[in-house]
């Protein structure tokens, strides 16, 4: 019986990966198209950058021969946003204005049923439905003050993914962070300010393991988040040395 019960769950975890690691290959596969299209000349590198901004703010604007059948969530924009900060200066006004457009907070109305909500310590933008299907919950009690407790609650855990799931074991993030959302837990990520553990360093003795370890906590230190979960196994490990 006991077999039984850890084959069920072992069954139930792997469909929940195969999930996420199909929706992640989605996103892939359309970032694998626009670069195809940029390679070939079908796209300048501008028109490549508005349609990653498009894939992830408004399909909609995407162009027939670029819109897949399916959406799924990319693992991160970061990427695209630090491209068009640097790249600002010599796109067109027009593409700056499409793209600065996307990224400007929303207020809920009757158009556009969704809210942006800033973290007390300013690291973190949420953007939230307020109506509809994907709406978080309307709660507002502790405190009550117009922002729903389900948002605001949502950076008091961070999610520290590591150098080895984030370049290495790249299926370890999307599988993670699929289990979080279907079991309901709310969780922030550092996005481009998360540094090295410094595992490896520890690993082999060198001195910059205590850069990475007080970078690291002074990051932690700034989020103040009420817990930490980690994707990787050496940082439970850090963790005791930190």
């Amino acid at each position: 019986m006991f077999q039984r019960f850890i084959l069920c769950v072992s069954c139930g975890i792997l469909l929940m990966m195969g999930s996420a690691l199909a929706q992640a290959n989605a996103g892939m596969q359309f970032l694998e198209k626009v670069e195809a299209a940029e390679a070939s000349g079908e796209l300048s590198s501008e028109e490549a950058l508005l349609y990653k901004f498009y894939y992830a703010f408004d399909q909609d604007q995407l162009p027939a021969a670029f819109r897949p059948a399916e959406f799924a969530p990319l693992k991160c924009g970061t990427a695209f946003i630090m491209e068009f900060e640097q790249r600002r200066d010599e796109l067109s006004p027009r593409t700056v204005q499409a793209i600065e457009q996307l990224l400007a907070p929303r207020v809920a109305d009757a158009k556009t049923p969704e809210a942006t909500y800033i973290s007390s310590n300013g690291i973190f933008r949420l953007t939230y439905y307020t109506t509809g299907g994907d709406a978080v919950p309307p709660l507002d009690v502790d405190p009550a003050n117009g922002i729903p407790d389900y948002v605001e609650k949502a950076a008091d855990i961070l999610l520290f993914f590591g150098c080895v799931t984030s370049y290495q074991d790249i299926d370890i993030v999307p599988n993670t962070m699929e289990i979080l959302d279907k079991v309901g837990i709310d969780y922030a990520t550092m996005g481009n300010e998360e540094h090295c553990c410094g595992y490896l360093a520890y690993l082999v003795g060198a001195d910059q393991f205590k850069d990475y370890m007080n970078n690291n906590l002074k990051r932690f230190s700034r989020l103040n988040p009420k817990t930490i979960v980690t994707t990787y196994f050496p940082g439970t490990r850090v963790e005791r040395w930190y």
